[in-house]
């Protein structure tokens, strides 16, 4: 499992697999108002070659459901109200 902390002053995170990862969002360290809206940008590098990656339950994809191979580089954003538990997801860039 990879656990992507997510922090009040950071906006874009990346990850590189090495192995199948099933990932998890924590928002304990937020210092934000309870009506804010929570995103980020998540950078999933594959230049070493491609896993499977299993999203959150609680993620609704927005545009498609993410194909990904190897040798490329994906951003994802991912939002969600504060007070909500579901992550609207989209892809956004592969290069």
């Amino acid at each position: 499992t990879t656990v992507i902390s997510l922090s009040s002053t950071i906006t874009a995170y990346t990850i590189k697999p090495t192995e199948d990862t099933t990932l998890s969002f924590s928002t304990n360290n937020l210092d934000i108002p309870q009506s804010a809206l929570i995103t980020f940008f998540l950078i999933v590098d594959f230049s070493d070659g491609v896993y499977n990656i299993t999203w959150p339950n609680t993620t609704v994809w927005g545009n498609i459901t993410p194909t990904m191979t190897a040798n490329a580089k994906y951003m994802f954003s991912f939002t969600k109200p504060y007070n909500e538990n579901v992550w609207v997801a989209n892809q956004m860039y592969s290069w």
